[in-house]
């Protein structure tokens, strides 16, 4: 995949030559940038559709999350049409078994990650991903932070979903 450049200003209703790459300047530069900004709020799923859209494989994203102490699930990625824009409907589907663990608190929540072996940058971004949720739990239920029980986000997709979108950004 190329770094294509517009060759001049955005001039709405003309075409506009599209050049080759130039060659960074400093070469320890980052080659690719990814902005990201959901604005109007995103999914877990929906972020992981978007990174594998983007070209994160989905059996990669599978043996990694196998690393997790996890319930049985499955994850399933299927390529979707809307309003004429292709992209990847991503789900991950729980037993019903699976759905009696609901109530895990933070601290189970980072102790399962933490054990697993994944890469510790992927450990420590879905931790901050969980505090910062835990933030919010708390101070909607006027509590601390060790006292927040995770209802649909101690689920075992919400897991999935965190540490899956730390292995995609990885």
């Amino acid at each position: 995949m190329h770094n294509l450049q517009y060759s001049g200003p955005f001039v709405r209703g003309r075409r506009h030559e599209i050049t080759t790459p130039r060659r960074p300047r400093c070469h320890n530069l980052m080659s690719k940038l990814l902005h990201f900004d959901p604005f109007n709020g995103v999914s877990g799923d929906m972020i992981l559709g978007a990174l594998i859209h983007l070209g994160l494989p989905l059996e990669h994203l599978r043996k990694e999350l196998g690393k997790l102490n996890l319930e049985e699930y499955e994850l399933v990625a299927e390529e979707t049409v809307r309003q004429s824009i292709l992209g990847i409907n991503f789900q991950v589907q729980t037993s019903e078994s699976s759905h009696h663990h609901h109530r895990r608190g933070l601290r189970e929540i980072r102790q399962l990650i933490e054990e697993s072996e994944l890469d510790s940058w992927v450990k420590q971004t879905a931790g901050s991903i969980f505090s910062r949720l835990g933030e919010a739990e708390a101070k909607v239920h006027h509590t601390s932070l060790d006292e927040v029980h995770f209802h649909e986000v101690g689920a075992v997709d919400a897991i999935v979903d965190s540490v899956g979108a730390g292995l995609g950004f990885q």
